[in-house]
């Protein structure tokens, strides 16, 4: 199992994603534990472990996901280099204008270094390029020779810090964000929307 069937099929069953080079961590979104439920290595080969807070367990469906995901041989988890694309020095894969126009088509959001003024473009419901405010964005002749890149917004479950401090983002009963402090449990943040996700974390110092 690829790791990224593995994380679109756990979010599916409703958990938060937390990933880092060596493990892959499921946290419960509606309940503020300072961990998470279960922790997936992605080193060695069936190792993960689960917890128990109160009354907040793993089921039986998520285990068997992470059961058959374990047993996947390590350097089969990963997804097939694309050739065609080039890493910079993040790893992050950069695109030409024409493959960031087929990446917003797919409700990607992206970006390159120094976009004046904004954070990012997409697509918005009608079809137009829209930036981070949602106004028309007007093309000029250097995007069109830019390298451009995906915005990763980071999902409900991400550990995320400011100035060294951890916080949590959460997903909150009316569909909006909150940044949760991790060592009081209290929102520093909410009601954050999903178009205006990375322009706070941006203004606030946020990062992941």
């Amino acid at each position: 199992m690829r790791t990224e069937e593995f994380i679109s099929k756990a979010k599916d069953l409703g958990w938060g994603i937390n990933k880092t080079a060596s493990t892959i961590e499921l946290v419960e979104l509606t309940f503020p534990a300072d961990g998470a439920m279960a922790s997936i290595s992605e080193v060695t080969r069936n190792l993960f472990e689960t917890h128990y807070y109160d009354v907040v367990s793993v089921d039986d469906e998520t285990l068997d996901l992470i059961v058959a995901y374990t047993r996947t041989p390590i350097e089969d988890r990963k997804e097939p280099e694309n050739k065609h694309f080039v890493k910079d020095t993040k790893g992050e894969i950069i695109m030409t204008f024409n493959e960031a126009v087929q990446a917003m088509l797919k409700g990607k959001k992206v970006t390159w270094e120094d976009l004046t003024g904004h954070r990012y473009i997409m697509l918005n419901d009608k079809g137009n390029i829209v930036d981070d405010e949602g106004d028309l964005y007007r093309l000029y002749r250097k995007d069109f020779i830019k390298d451009w890149k995906i915005v990763n917004t980071p999902s409900a479950g991400t550990l995320l810090s400011r100035y060294g401090k951890p916080y949590r983002l959460i997903k909150d009963l009316d569909g909006t964000y909150a940044i949760l402090d991790v060592e009081t449990y209290v929102e520093q943040l909410k009601g954050i929307t999903e178009e205006s996700l990375m322009r706070d974390l941006t203004y606030y110092d946020i990062v992941k």
